[in-house]
């Protein structure tokens, strides 16, 4: 399980810092640059080998191509 919630957004780029299974306070952060379509992890503690910064990285590019960003939100899979 996944928790997201968006950091910053500008005409550039956009950052969401997520959480992970039972954590509260932020494991990373996924930056957007919108004009590249380029991703950065960043701050990924806890997160061996970016496993759930890369299902943020998928819904990212969802909401890129629907040019909506969501303020908040969680994912599951199984």
């Amino acid at each position: 399980m996944l928790r997201y919630r968006k950091k910053t957004e500008s005409d550039e780029a956009v950052s969401y810092d997520y959480t992970v299974e039972n954590t509260s306070s932020p494991v990373g952060t996924v930056t957007l640059d919108k004009r590249t379509g380029v991703f950065e992890i960043s701050e990924a503690s806890n997160d061996e080998h970016a496993y759930y910064a890369q299902h943020l990285v998928l819904l990212m590019r969802d909401f890129e191509k629907s040019g909506e960003y969501r303020d908040v939100g969680e994912m599951f899979w199984y």
